[in-house]
């Protein structure tokens, strides 16, 4: 989890595998739509209102919540069906097009149920966090002064208590010993060091010109 800038986006949470999981179920999936919707939940829970930030989250759910319904038949409504027919340019992993085989009445059925699965995942995001809010304000409080967070640590302070401080003294103990000691700083020299030429001014009169005249 960091706050550092990347490209077009002002910080992300990336999430890594704990095992290498070839299927996923439908509460895998309702998971992953309460964890997108996080930071938006976040910004109306703290701020009043959501900004433009989690744009991408937002489309990643709807991706999910319609693939979902119409095809993976995670639908309690509509049953284990598959609506539609996508052509795919599999090199790209994109869809070109699609065909719809159902009738507008079904189009209806599957824009509600997509936008139940986004609403249960809503509102159980904001369940979280109204009930974990000293957790998230101490979160926000270390992502300020360290701007990253990942691994061990990331897990101990979520799992820590939001009245202790941050970060325990062993871990601050373990960040000091592994933090590499820089060497002393050696004296700086200009970048550019004149050296003088015969006859410069600075060089004073010279030598012929000290001794005293000859007698004609």
């Amino acid at each position: 989890m960091t706050i550092v800038s990347r490209g077009m986006a002002c910080g992300y949470t990336r999430f890594l595998p704990d095992e290498e999981a070839h299927y996923r179920t439908r509460s895998m999936f309702r998971d992953q739509l309460c964890t997108a919707l996080g930071g938006h939940a976040a910004e109306e829970l703290v701020f009043g209102e959501a900004s433009t930030g989690p744009s991408n989250d937002i489309e990643q759910v709807t991706r999910i919540a319609r693939a979902m319904v119409t095809r993976w038949g995670m639908s309690e409504r509509l049953g284990p069906r598959t609506f539609g027919r996508s052509e795919e340019l599999v090199f790209l992993g994109r869809e070109i097009s699609e065909t719809r085989n159902y009738s507008e009445k079904i189009a209806e059925e599957i824009d509600e149920e997509v936008r139940r699965l986004i609403e249960e995942a809503q509102e159980r995001a904001r369940n979280v966090l109204r009930e974990h809010r000293a957790l998230l304000d101490k979160l926000a409080g270390v992502l300020l002064e360290v701007e990253t967070l990942e691994g061990e640590t990331l897990t101990r302070l979520l799992n820590s208590d939001p009245g202790e401080p941050w970060p325990p003294s062993d871990l601050a103990e373990k960040q000091e010993s592994q933090t590499p000691s820089s060497p002393p700083e050696a004296p700086r020299r200009p970048a550019f060091e004149p050296k003088p030429s015969p006859g410069l001014v600075w060089e004073g009169p010279s030598q012929a010109s000290l001794q005293p005249p000859f007698d004609s």
